[in-house]
């Protein structure tokens, strides 16, 4: 198993010096009324250089990356729940709740090898460059610009730039990194940790805000376009947007 996973894992140590997580290529993107949304759907290599492994071939879940930027008056709210890949055929999957998401990445070879000390394991990885000011324009059909190249979101600024794990320290403190612990082993808690640095989960996106996260999707399904359900706070209205995939 050791051969296996040191040919899969890039199985780093906390203090080894991370180079810049690299924007990935865009993959759909949707404007239409001040609201721009975007997707990118990343590569095994690109995989490996945000999470320290390719999360589709070993974690069991297709990572999709997220932003949206809000250019409108009102205020808007998006769940990950209410993000639907679609196939061509019209079959259509949820996006993972971060719990599942979890569940699913313990349960899977890199989860297993996390628990086994066999490998590192999961580490997620931001640029130095955080926060909607430090953002990357990229063109988009010769209009929008907007921030592809930022892994997380500021809840992820002060792990900027380099790689970051639970480690042992993590593992004795414990408490409330994944539903209060209780029951979770150092694997699970540090799968989770790391996942809360970037996933979507429940976003509010303000009048001139730009948020950026991940969703975790169902892997080995050829995805054709998202769908994404948009709540309007203000008006009470919501609309679902679709976005096609390159």
């Amino acid at each position: 198993m050791l051969g296996a996973c040191n040919a899969t894992f890039a199985s780093l140590h906390p203090s080894d010096k991370v180079s810049p997580v690299r924007a990935p290529v865009l993959a759909g993107a949707y404007e239409q009324g001040g609201l721009f949304v975007a997707f990118a759907m990343l590569s095994p290599n690109e995989q490996v250089e945000q999470f320290n492994v390719d999360m589709k071939s070993t974690a069991d879940v297709t990572p999709v990356r997220m932003v949206v930027r809000n250019d409108g008056g009102s205020v808007l709210h998006i769940r990950s729940g209410q993000v639907l890949g679609r196939t061509a055929k019209g079959a259509t999957y949820s996006a993972y709740p971060l719990e599942q998401t979890i569940r699913r990445v313990r349960r899977s070879r890199v989860g297993k090898a996390m628990a086994s000390g066999a490998v590192t394991g999961m580490v997620v990885r931001v640029r130095s460059t955080l926060g909607a000011a430090a953002a990357t324009a990229m063109d988009v059909d010769g209009g929008v610009a907007t921030a592809m190249a930022v892994g997380g979101g500021a809840a992820a600024a002060g792990a900027a730039g380099r790689g970051t794990t639970l480690g042992a320290a993590t593992a004795r403190t414990g408490g409330g990194l994944y539903g209060a612990a209780a029951g979770a082993d150092a694997a699970s808690r540090q799968i989770a940790q790391e996942l809360r640095k970037v996933n979507w989960g429940r976003r509010v996106v303000r009048p001139g805000d730009t948020e950026r996260g991940y969703l975790f999707l169902r892997p080995n399904i050829a995805y054709e376009a998202l769908d994404v359900l948009v709540y309007n706070v203000d008006t009470g209205e919501t609309r679902r947007l679709s976005v096609t995939l390159n």
